[in-house]
């Protein structure tokens, strides 16, 4: 699933202020949230999520699309939507 899709998927189920993931056998793609993608100087690549998941040697659970509540990853809350 491309980030374009998961970002598609998030604003029609009103998910703009959680961040939706996509995780796949073989990687993820993220929608950030709102608040994130119009914090001026904000890199995406430095969400807490992305940089928990690139730390991870595989995927941290069964492949599919996921709401992520918070953005610390040590509280990182995943539920299968």
């Amino acid at each position: 699933m491309t980030v374009a899709e998961v970002m598609e998927y998030q604003r029609e189920a009103g998910l703009s202020h959680t961040h939706v993931v996509w995780i796949g056998s073989d990687g993820f793609s993220i929608a950030h949230t709102d608040e994130e993608r119009n914090t001026s100087g904000f890199e995406l690549w430095d969400c807490p999520i992305h940089e928990w998941l690139l730390s991870l040697d595989g995927p941290p659970v069964f492949p599919g699309l996921y709401a992520c509540k918070g953005t610390d990853a040590r509280d990182l809350e995943v539920l299968n939507l």
